[in-house]
């Protein structure tokens, strides 16, 4: 979003105006000013910006990549959340609408109610998600959706493999949205879609984790795959604020202001030390002051203190 193609290892301003929020997915971003616009940067191909090409200036060397950021049409809307996949978007409207672009192979457009997109068409530009209402929180993964509504029901949607979605099916995919089943009716106010899982927090503050635990991802305490919601008991007494992954692992902040770590470790991610190449339970980073919120990359993780200081490693 310089307009060069050049790679920078310090923080650069992009000219977007004031932003209130980023996500950042595989090859793109995405942001939302203080007005509500949304912008987006990165690979264009497979409309994962959500911008037309004829819209997009390309960088010289790399002629999928978009030069400079560009504001996406939201039909008049204007946007609260925005989640940038692995190789799609959505974007929560501030009246509870939800919009989807961008690659949809898999079904994690969530797009089947629509004619001619049964087939799982790309998005070029937003469409219009059906069957969440009110929709507070989205998240987009890998090859996979989700989406919060205002009574905090989860529905999930896209490549149902490795139990990602949290339900069990005979449809490989899932191509519009369908609810989590939790025993007890629990309802959540945060979710994560990251590679190969998911993850929730529900309104007791609790934390939730499903699908691929071949790493220890989970933070249920062994290698395992599930595919139904199994609330971590390791936190148990904890308070999650704030919850993200990466490929293979993942990280939670909680009220007390920690910052705590599972999965693989091999590339440093987890921050607990030279020779931790693995955690099958959250454990805390030592060495941290009181912290407010944690994210994730695919071998690094980052956090940021009651302070606003930043910290990185992995």
């Amino acid at each position: 979003g310089l307009n060069d193609d050049a790679a920078e290892c310090a923080p650069a301003h992009v000219q977007v105006g004031k932003v209130k929020s980023v996500s950042c997915g595989l090859f793109h971003w995405a942001a939302i000013s203080e007005e509500g616009k949304l912008f987006t940067c990165g690979r264009a191909d497979a409309g994962r910006l959500g911008r037309s090409l004829e819209d997009v200036k390309m960088t010289p060397a790399f002629r999928s990549y978009a030069q400079e950021a560009g504001e996406v049409d939201l039909h008049g809307f204007a946007a609260a959340v925005v989640a940038a996949g692995g190789l799609h978007s959505l974007v929560v409207l501030q009246g509870g609408e939800l919009l989807a672009f961008g690659f949809g192979a898999w079904g994690q457009l969530g797009l089947g109610h629509i004619r001619g997109m049964e087939n799982l068409d790309n998005a070029m530009t937003p469409k219009w998600v059906k069957g969440v209402k009110e929709v507070r929180e989205a998240s987009a993964g890998g090859a996979h959706s989700a989406a919060i509504d205002g009574d905090g029901r989860l529905y999930t949607w896209g490549r149902n493999e490795t139990g990602r979605l949290g339900y069990v099916s005979d449809a490989f995919i899932q191509n519009v949205p369908k609810e989590v089943e939790v025993e007890g009716g629990e309802r959540f106010k945060l979710v994560t879609a990251s590679a190969y899982q998911t993850f929730a927090v529900s309104s007791k503050d609790e934390l939730w984790s499903w699908g691929s635990g071949s790493n220890g991802e989970l933070g249920l305490g062994e290698k395992k795959t599930v595919f139904t919601p199994n609330r971590v008991v390791a936190l148990a007494g904890e308070r999650v604020t704030a919850v993200a992954a990466g490929a293979f692992h993942a990280a939670a902040a909680t009220a007390n202001g920690d910052i705590l770590v599972w999965g693989a470790g091999a590339d440093g991610q987890l921050g607990l030390g030279e020779g931790v190449t693995s955690a099958l339970e959250p454990t805390r980073v030592s060495g941290l002051p009181r912290m407010r919120t944690v994210a994730c990359g695919s071998m690094h993780t980052v956090a940021v203190s009651e302070d606003g200081e930043v910290f990185c490693w992995g």
